[in-house]
């Protein structure tokens, strides 16, 4: 958890980079990781490589899978999850608003 990109400022109650990411618990509303909520995007991850993150991108495909294994994932998180993959990505939103701004 310790290599992750934004360990200094999340807020997540549950990192993915952590054993057993299912048996965790948050509350309604409590954020989630923003690689997680990433990967569940389409093109994630061309987006993961093109920042350099492959190796992170490795990562939140294990921990999806346990997620998606275990009967003790977090309903909050299951939910949030199965919304991230319909909303656009803010790393895609990030690169764009940096690309413009080098354009300027």
């Amino acid at each position: 958890m310790y290599d992750c990109p934004k360990f200094e400022s999340c807020s997540a109650p549950i990192c993915p980079l952590l054993p057993s990411v299912s048996s965790g618990y948050m509350c309604n509303g409590e954020r989630v990781c923003l690689y997680l909520t990433e990967y569940q995007k389409a093109d994630s991850e061309a987006r993961f490589r093109v920042l350099g993150l492959g190796e992170l991108y490795q990562d939140m495909a294990i921990a999806m899978e346990e997620i998606n294994s275990s009967p003790n994932t977090d309903r909050y998180q299951l939910r949030a999850l199965k919304m991230a993959a319909n909303s656009s990505s803010r790393i895609a939103k990030g690169m764009k608003l940096k690309a413009e701004s080098q354009n300027g």
